[in-house]
Formats: structure tokens, sequence, C-alpha cells
């Protein structure tokens, strides 16, 4: 084997290693973004062959046999270090995401309080209200006027109707679920909520922000895209066998035929918010589910998380 020869050889086996070293660290993202992210050290590969191939089947000069081979043994450590910093960089885009997170389950908390001294003094105001309407109640029945008994009773139902409602029994879940409600009624959007999630839930609060909050965003941002009378958000969620199942349905611009259409790619979730994006990570970690469809203008989205999937997440709910 000649010395030009050997030199290429080493050259290819070190680009193939970095291509299997750079396979090794996307073992925990989608198959298809691991093929896009191969492609480019692929490419390389095929064309560093190429020109040695060429360089050696046509007897180059050295100085130009040096330089294909110089080049292409670059590749490898480049290719490290660039994709060692798109890594980085997504890294720190998680962290910004996380970080968003947390800082939307503070405000969730602080509106969560702010409802909590709220309620308070409505409570307050409501037991007054009632024992007024009691006292009269109390001497209608001495003077035996059942007509004016009967609506002073029908009053205090009435002002006991009229307490603020709760969405569910998750203290951070129900805070924001009501700032996101706001944000609907603000826009014009028609909302049903239907939740089903105890205080216990064996979920992180931010983990549950992030579902919550990405679905919701993503469907305010759809809903203002579409006109008044067809902008709705339904909402429905549950703790169903160790498993999170939160479902969501809201308008948006219909499709081209109108056809169910799942949006699976990375390219159909983008045209509906990174937020998709991030659930569907989320259920992959948790060792779920994401489904996201599109049909007669009405976009569909659940998400499925199994509890205890994720060490340490699962065990306790932080408040």
């Amino acid at each position: 084997m000649s010395a030009r020869m050997a030199v290429s050889v080493l050259v290819m086996l070190l680009l193939c290693g970095v291509t299997v070293v750079l396979a090794r660290r996307f073992r925990d993202v989608p198959p298809a973004r691991v093929l896009v992210n191969l492609l480019f050290p692929f490419s390389q590969i095929c064309i560093v062959a190429f020109l040695l191939f060429y360089s050696l089947k046509y007897d180059l000069p050295d100085w130009m046999f040096a330089i294909v081979a110089v080049v292409g043994a670059l590749c490898g450590p480049a290719d490290l270090a660039l994709f060692k910093a798109l890594r980085e960089a997504e890294e720190r885009d998680a962290s910004r995401e996380r970080v968003r997170l947390l800082e939307e389950q503070v405000r969730s908390q602080e509106a969560y309080l702010d409802r909590l001294f709220a309620d308070m003094g409505e409570a307050r105001r409501v037991r007054e209200a009632i024992a007024v309407e009691l006292e009269a109640v109390d001497e209608l029945l001495g003077k035996r006027e059942a007509e004016g008994v009967s609506q002073g009773l029908m009053r205090v139902v009435g002002i006991m109707d009229a307490t603020r409602k709760s969405f569910c029994s998750h203290r951070v879940v129900d805070a924001l679920v009501s700032m996101k409600v706001d944000v609907c009624k603000d826009a014009g959007i028609e909302t049903e909520v239907d939740v089903r999630l105890s205080d216990d839930v064996p979920f992180s609060s931010v983990e549950l922000c992030a579902v919550f909050s990405n679905l919701f965003d993503n469907a305010i941002d759809a809903c203002q895209k579409v006109p008044e009378e067809r902008r709705f958000i339904t909402l429905r969620a549950r703790l169903d066998a160790g498993h999170l199942v939160v479902r969501m349905e809201n308008g948006c611009v219909a499709s081209t035929g109108g056809k169910k259409r799942p949006l699976r790619q990375r390219a159909g979730l983008a045209e509906h918010g990174w937020g998709l994006d991030i659930l569907e990570t989320m259920a992959r970690r948790y060792e779920g589910s994401f489904q996201a469809q599109q049909r007669d203008g009405v976009f569909s989205t659940t998400v499925i998380l199994r509890a205890g999937a994720v060490e340490g997440d699962g065990c306790k709910t932080q408040r």
C-alpha cells in the first residue's frame, strides 16, 4: 500500500469515526432530525472521498494531494466543534424556555395569591350579604309571607352562585388557566375548560405550566388569525391510570382541501408554533405520546405523559 493510499484511508476513517460519534450524541432526538444533522458530515465524506479518489487515480501533484488530505482531516475536528456549539446553543434556548416557564409559574402563583386574598374578601362580603338576607327571611317567616320568603331564598342562591369559579383543584394550574382564560376573553375567544387535576398530581408545577402554557399560547395565536366568530378554545385534562391526558381544540386557518391532516413532521409543527415542538419533546421524555392534527378549521392537540417516567419529576409536586 502506497503512502498516499494509507493517508487516504486514515482520513476517511477519521471522518467516518467523527460521524459515528455525532450519531451517538443524537440518540435522544427524532430519527428525522438525526438524518438532517448527519447530512452535513456525510456530504463531507462524499466530497473528500471523491477528491482523494481522483488524486490517486490521476496521480495529482503532492501539494494538491496534501491540501485535500489536510482539509479532509480538519473536517473531523471542525464538525465536532460545530455540533458542540450547536448543542450548547440548543441548551441555552432550552434554559431560556425553562426560565420563561418558571417566570410564568411565579406569575401564576402570584395570581393565585391575589385570587386567594380577593376570594377571602369576597367570602366575607358573601357571608355578610347572606346573613342580611337570612335575617330578612326569618322576619318574613314570622309574618308568614311565603312569597317574600321564596324571593329571599332565591336571592341567597343568587349570591352563592355569583362567587368566583375555580377551574381545578391544582392551585398553580388553576391560576395559570384563569390567566389564559382572561387573555382569551380580551381577544374575543370563547373558552370551554374541563380540567380535573388535584393538588397532589404526580407532576411538577413547572412541567404542568409547560404543557398548559404552550397549549394555550399556540391556540390563542392560531385563533387570532381567524374571524372572531370562529375563535374558540376547548381544553380537557385529567389523570387517568397514571397518565396525564390533555386535549385541546381551537379554531385555526383552514387547510387546503379541508381534509384531516396529521402534523407530525417538524415543518408542520413550525406552522403552529414552537410550543408544539416543546410538547413533542416532553411527550418523548415522559414515555407518552403527542398528536396534532388539523381538519376543517379546527386544530386538535393531544398530549399524554406517564407519571413517574422521569426520575425526580413525577414523585412530588413542586409548589
